[in-house]
This record gives structure tokens, C-alpha cells and sequence, in this order.
């Protein structure tokens, strides 16, 4: 933990580390202790003992945490399964974890864990520090999972991945034998091939229960699927297909400007859910992130004109 804590302030140069508690101008609801109107401020700790210990973490880093609690006070609109929803759901990460995982691991995290149960039921007692990663893990996913005002990224969950491989890795460490070493090896090859197949696109991955990369965007959206990271994948096409126009980008963001790097002839549309506005230009829609498919039920039940990667996708739209 120390360790843990002397990284983190070494990334912000000890900036604002060991600040008192109730030195902090707080926004959300669990900090300031009361329901604040834009622009204000509080902090529940100001008359408290508690407020006078120092933080050992950079300010930045505490106003941060400050700022995601107040957004799950707030909900945002979230997406599962073809489903929108006011706010998210509970089992959301846990479906992530299902459908991003490689099968591989999940069938070794799943030996891992029926290596105790065996121990348990054959009456072999295990040491206790062997269940603390099983409990940091299983600690770490209901914390994030209670958090229901979004639900967007798995990434939230990334903390208890290190400690589900260590579950995994009772395969070879209780009674290892030869069957265990090529079953390691078998789960692990799946994983190396998609990432030698698909070189630049690990942040697309989806195993089989999602029907597999290309139709990842029908599970989850952004980054969980892509964040426009095929963009120059895209310029290339454009060079190579100057035939296919008119055309338009279905933008995900007016945070990146493509002018200077696409042709004249097209044309820019930042949709969103309420106004797809696919109906408003016959062409080709060259979509800059797959998120704007779960922006477009109109282009749901549609097949790609073209679909050279995963997050890459070209669609024809007629006049009808």
C-alpha cells in the first residue's frame, strides 16, 4: 500500500499531498455533506476530527475522486444490449468482464477456483492469505457494481483482474501436472493469435459469447468498443476509395476537427440519439467510432457496405 501511495505521488510530483481533509472545497453529495446548487461547495468534515489528518494523496487526485462521486449522484445515460437506460445497471460489469475476457482465462480463473473447493471438500484446510485475492477481487467488482448512477466502462474493474489471475494461477501451483501445463497453453494461444491477427485493435476485443469483435458495438459502446482509434485506418481508405462518394462522417465528438486530413467533398454530422438524422443525406456514412451505431437504431438491422476492422464501418444510405 505505501508503495501503491508513493507511485500515484510521484506521477503528480507531490502536488497538494498531505493537504488536511477539511481544507477541501467538495461538490458531491458524500463529501460536502449536503444537496449543493451549481457552483457551490462544502465539505462535511470541516468540524470534525477527523477533517484535520493530512491526505496522503495529491489534490488533484482527491478533487478527481470528488468529481466521479458527484457524477454518479448525477446519472448519465448508459448502455447495454441494445438497451438505453436513465441510469445503469448493477450486473453491468460483471456482463463486461463475461463478453471483453478471453475465454481462455475465464476457463483457468474457473480451475483455479475449483481447486479449493476440491481442497475443501476432500477436508484439506487452506491457509487463509490464500483467499485474500479472492476477496480483494470479489471486494473490488461489488464496490464498483453499487455505483448504479452510470455504468459506461469496464475499465472501472481493472483493479480485480490482477487478483482473478492469481485465483487462475492455482492451476499449475496446486498439483501440477502435464494436462494442466497444455491446458495453460491452450487457453493462452487464443490470445496471443487474436492479438497477432488483429495487430492495433486489442481495445476492440470481444470473445465468442458477443458474436465476436465486429459485433461488439451490439454489447457495449464507448471505450469499451473503440474511441475513434481506427482514424488514420480511415484516411487510408478515403486515399484508396476516392470513388465512393458523396460521403459523410458520422462523428462521435466535436473534440477532433477532420479538416486538413479528409477530402472537400465531404461532409461532417455530430447526431445523437434524439436526432440520428440519417435521413438527411444519400451517400456513403463512414463511421468515426462504432459508438455511433448504438446512436443509430436506424442502422441496427443494416449490413455494411464495408467493414475492414472491427471499428470501422461504412454504410451505404439510398434516398428511400
Amino acid at each position: 500500500m505505501l508503495i501503491s501511495i508513493l507511485i500515484v505521488n510521484l506521477g503528480y510530483g507531490f502536488d497538494g499531498t498531505g493537504t488536511h481533509l477539511n481544507e477541501f472545497r467538495f461538490i458531491s453529495q458524500s463529501l460536502s455533506g449536503e444537496r449543493l446548487q451549481l457552483d457551490e461547495t462544502g465539505n462535511r468534515f470541516q468540524q470534525t476530527l477527523i477533517g484535520r489528518v493530512p491526505v496522503p494523496i495529491p489534490r488533484e487526485m482527491m478533487q478527481g475522486i470528488d468529481f466521479l462521486r458527484w457524477e454518479f449522484e448525477q446519472g448519465y445515460e448508459s448502455y447495454l444490449r441494445g438497451v438505453w437506460s436513465k441510469r445503469g445497471w448493477w450486473y453491468f460489469y460483471l456482463y463486461g468482464m463475461a463478453i471483453k475476457m478471453p475465454l481462455g482465462y475465464w476457463i483457468l480463473i474457473l480451475v483455479g477456483l475449483s481447486t479449493w473447493f476440491l481442497n475443501a471438500l476432500t477436508g484439506k484446510l487452506l491457509d487463509p492469505g490464500q483467499w485474500v485475492a479472492l476477496v480483494l477481487a470479489c471486494t473490488i467488482m461489488a464496490l464498483v457494481s453499487s455505483q448504479t448512477g452510470f455504468t459506461h466502462h469496464v475499465r472501472y474493474v481493472l483493479p480485480c483482474f490482477g487478483f482473478a489471475f492469481i485465483v487462475a494461477s492455482r492451476v499449475l501451483a496446486a498439483n501440477a501436472s502435464r494436462w494442466k501445463f497444455w491446458l495453460c497453453a491452450i487457453c493462452l494461444a487464443g490470445t496471443v493469435y487474436f492479438h497477432v491477427t488483429h495487430l492495433g485493435l486489442a481495445h476492440s476485443f470481444y470473445n465468442p459469447l458477443a458474436g465476436g469483435p465486429k459485433n461488439g458495438w451490439r454489447q457495449l459502446n464507448q471505450s469499451n468498443t473503440d474511441w475513434g482509434q481506427s482514424t488514420y485506418r480511415m484516411i487510408q481508405w478515403l486515399e484508396d476509395n476516392p470513388e465512393k462518394r458523396p460521403l459523410v462522417f458520422l462523428q462521435a465528438t466535436r473534440n477532433s476537427d477532420p479538416v486538413g486530413w479528409v477530402p472537400p467533398d465531404t461532409k461532417n454530422v455530430f447526431p445523437d440519439r434524439k436526432s440520428p438524422g440519417l435521413n438527411t443525406s444519400r451517400g456513403y456514412w463512414l463511421l468515426t467510432s462504432t459508438t455511433q451505431l448504438t446512436l443509430n437504431e436506424d442502422l441496427w438491422d443494416q449490413k455494411p457496405f464495408a467493414c475492414p476492422y472491427p471499428d470501422f464501418h461504412v454504410y451505404w444510405v439510398s434516398s428511400e
